[in-house]
């Protein structure tokens, strides 16, 4: 297991723009458990006054690779089309590591649960080159 940067865990409910009784559709194409990954590195406009990745830039890798997972198995067109998009109730952030300017990321998300309306989403980034002795 690669060391991890951080582990974060959202409520996603469903904000509906526009009336539809087929909101079993909209859940059905995410019922998906299995990890989507997407690897990026950090660039030096996430660096903040501390010389770390600053808080907030998580939570828009969070939405990011949210998206690239909802867009790769569908979601994003199923939402589209039936006049709905999702909506984040809230968030918990674990930080366990800060990452640097040009560490390697590997971003990892996966939906946990699925209620009717409600929905678990988790995510884990972690830093390949890191191991457990190896502090940058």
């Amino acid at each position: 297991m690669l060391p991890r940067v951080g582990l974060w865990h959202e409520e996603i409910l469903p904000f509906l723009t526009i009336q539809t009784t087929n909101v079993r559709e909209n859940v059905s194409i995410h019922q998906e458990e299995t990890p989507f990954q997407y690897e990026f590195k950090v660039d030096s406009n996430s660096i903040d006054q501390n010389g770390h990745v600053n808080n907030v830039v998580y939570v828009q890798w969070m939405q990011d690779v949210a998206i690239r997972h909802a867009d790769a198995c569908g979601g994003s067109a199923l939402t589209h089309k039936l006049g709905c998009s999702w909506i984040v109730r809230s968030h918990t952030i674990d930080y366990l590591r800060p990452a640097f300017a040009g560490d390697r990321i590997v971003a990892t998300t996966w939906v946990a649960n699925f209620q009717k309306v409600r929905s678990l989403r988790k995510y884990a980034f972690q830093c390949p080159e890191w191991t457990p002795d190896h502090h940058p």
